[in-house]
């Protein structure tokens, strides 16, 4: 809705902008207002786990170092989309593996990425259209579990493993980290603003 250098043109109001209203009018009514103790600053040191992602034209991949687990995801080589539409899924990937498989469930998780619009993207809630249902699915997911999220950049000489990942060049990743499962995932499915997992 930033209106640039004409802040006060009429908005236009299409399905996708009511239901984003929607979504924040229904957030608002039913939140229990900031918890100051818990919204406490954290680093990536205090996190019960850690999840490193990249994407790449052909797929997408992420890992945990703490479970020696890594996954991986083709994208469809018609996909209109860029390649930071999956950088942020892949993200997005990690995030909801955290909440569905991790046993006992994390408070804190830590996910890493080597795209710095990505992690500019989670870290200020703001992004344009295409992406926001992924910002609004990984929000539900936090108020949904009370899992808190930081996303942190990972300069890509240290991402070797999750690159290879996204590649399918399941050999490098395995000879960075020998103990290393690799499973294949799916992207999980947006909320549009439903609450609960």
């Amino acid at each position: 809705m930033r209106r640039g250098v004409h802040p006060h043109t009429l908005l236009t109001i299409n399905m996708s902008i009511v239901r984003e209203l929607q979504w924040i009018a229904d957030h608002l009514d039913r939140s229990s207002g900031i918890h100051m103790l818990a919204s406490q600053v954290w680093t990536e040191h205090d996190a019960d786990i850690t999840y490193l992602s990249d994407a790449c034209p052909s797929g997408m991949g992420f890992w945990s170092p703490k479970t020696c687990e890594g996954f991986q995801c083709r994208v469809p080589s018609s996909s209109p989309q860029p390649i930071f539409y999956f950088e942020a899924l892949a993200l997005l990937s990690a995030f909801h593996h955290a909440c569905m498989s991790v046993r006992p469930r994390p408070s804190r998780v830590a996910l890493f990425t080597d795209n710095s619009n990505t992690v500019t993207m989670f870290n200020t809630l703001s992004a344009l259209p295409t992406y926001n249902p992924i910002l609004i699915t990984a929000v539900d997911w936090q108020m949904a579990t009370n899992i808190q999220i930081r996303v942190f950049h990972n300069p890509r000489r240290f991402n070797t493993v999750a690159d290879a990942l996204s590649r399918f060049d399941n050999a490098t990743a395995v000879s960075h980290e020998p103990r290393l499962v690799i499973s294949p995932f799916s992207p999980p499915r947006f909320t549009l603003g439903a609450s609960a997992l």
